[in-house]
């Protein structure tokens, strides 16, 4: 290989994420894990490995829902990455955001001390987000999620956000005349399919 050839891609080990987008109108949630036994942490991503979606078929997902895991620097210690692995990553990742607020014009009232826990503690080490175009679609994935957590008491659920993006301007106006009921709908069943 010359200096100006690239090494191939590998696209079996790359998330299908950086190929694909978001469907639109979409639902998902973020879940934020936090590892407190590496054995557990690292059973959990090679169930969840089985389930994220590559990018060598981005075109064509296995499941009906996106599934795909970040790890933080945080999470990489509590996996117990061996030490000369952690120092190959870049400064600004190991330091992460919170101590980088100053910088990334967190301050005032978007400084770190306003933050809601666990954002800013070092307590969210894996997230993993799922989105899909609809509900039924979303529940199915959650669910295999679910089942790869299933006897790993090592790994604690700290944070959980919903997420949709409604189509057309019609679901919007319903959602201001009754949100209540705009969230109840949109959020039914999945605090039952994922239960720390």
């Amino acid at each position: 290989m010359t200096a100006t050839e690239a090494p191939p891609l590998e696209l079996d080990e790359i998330q299908g994420i950086v190929l694909r987008s978001r469907p639109s109108p979409y639902v998902g949630t973020y879940i934020l894990l936090r590892v407190d036994d590496p054995g557990s942490g690292r059973e959990l991503m090679g169930r969840l490995a089985g389930l994220v979606d590559s990018a060598a078929n981005w075109w064509q997902p296995p499941l009906p829902a996106l599934l795909n895991v970040a790890v933080t620097y945080r999470g990489l210690e509590a996996l117990q990455v061996p030490p000369a692995s952690l120092s190959s990553f870049p400064e600004e990742f190991r330091q992460g955001m919170a101590a980088r607020a100053g910088l990334l014009g967190d301050t005032g009232e978007s400084a770190p001390a306003h933050w809601e826990p666990p954002f800013g503690t070092g307590q969210v080490h894996l997230v993993l987000s799922l989105v899909a175009a609809d509900q039924e679609s979303l529940a199915v994935v959650l669910e295999r999620a679910r089942q790869a957590r299933v006897q790993l008491p090592g790994v604690q659920v700290v944070y959980r956000q919903e997420l949709y993006l409604w189509s057309g301007s019609q679901a919007l106006c319903d959602s201001r005349k009754n949100p209540e009921d705009t969230r109840r709908h949109m959020l039914e069943g999945w605090v039952k399919v994922y239960q720390p």
